[in-house]
């Protein structure tokens, strides 16, 4: 992914973060709300019963960033086809959803789905306080919701844990948290309280813990966000680094972010280094 494309992807995350209300009346872990469907547009009526595990993705034909993430739930969707049932659900009409689907044809290989009366869309979205889109659900086998956010953020790593059984849902309530608190570290900065947003910084690397994914956002931003009235680049190389730890070196979106943290210090021996 480019520079500009990965930035403009990143940027709709936290502009979806900054709809997020700080209290949120349903949990992770709480359970699933049922499939309220109007129309099956692709794909074949989903099971709400059946052992596999769901990711439930709310998007729009009018939403730029939904159609940046549609490819992206293709390839997961063909990557955990024994183990995973993607469904796009709008709450738009059908006749204005089925035209988009064909247009988009191999690109949308997945179930879509059109919400019946926006009631899915309150069991998921309205439950969860929740007003950006695309935002995407995953509900395990048990038919818990084990995760939530932007499907171009961690899905992938996400989904392959709750698969193996290794998911710990405390600590991806403890990352929720981290990431709701990203925006509020930006008005900080901006606001030219430095100390604040270091003692909230701390706290979201704290939180994110081991979140490779929400780590290299938050060090992307703090690299990359334009008009930021001082970059706290030592919080942001700590940052990078934990999220190339996590990642254990085998994801070039985050080794490039490194690479970029080095950089801005003035290290441009490493800078290279994890960009080549």
């Amino acid at each position: 992914m480019n520079t500009v494309n990965r930035y403009g992807v990143l940027m709709s995350i936290l502009i979806s973060l900054c709809c997020v209300s700080s209290v949120q009346s349903a949990e992770l872990g709480d359970p699933a709300a049922p499939l309220k469907i109007e129309k099956w547009v692709k794909g074949d009526p989903v099971d709400f019963e059946s052992k596999k595990v769901l990711v439930v993705e709310f998007w729009a034909t009018w939403c730029g960033p939904c159609r940046t993430s549609i490819p992206h739930l293709t390839e997961l969707q063909e990557k955990y086809k024994n183990d995973v049932v993607f469904i796009g659900v709008s709450d738009e009409p059908a006749a204005t959803v089925a035209p988009y689907v064909k247009e988009m044809g191999d690109k949308m290989n997945y179930t879509v789905a059109v919400d019946k009366n926006r009631k899915t869309h309150d069991g998921y979205m309205k439950a969860y306080d929740q007003n950006g889109i695309p935002t995407a659900f995953i509900v395990d086998k048990n038919r818990n919701v084990a995760w939530l956010g932007h499907p171009m953020a961690d899905l992938d790593n996400i989904l392959s844990q709750v698969i193996e059984g290794t998911y710990d849902i405390q600590l991806a309530k403890r990352a929720m948290k981290a990431e709701q608190n990203l925006p509020k570290y930006f008005d900080l900065v901006k606001a030219g309280d430095d100390s604040d947003a270091r003692t909230l910084g701390d706290e979201i690397l704290k939180h994110a813990n081991k979140n490779a994914g929400l780590l290299n956002q938050f060090a992307w931003f703090i690299l990359t966000m334009p008009d930021l009235p001082d970059r706290d680049l030592e919080l942001a190389m700590e940052v990078a680094q934990a999220a190339y730890d996590a990642s254990k070196g085998n994801s070039a979106m985050i080794a490039d972010t490194y690479a970029r943290a080095f950089y801005e210090l003035g290290n441009l021996e490493k800078a290279i280094h994890y960009q080549q």
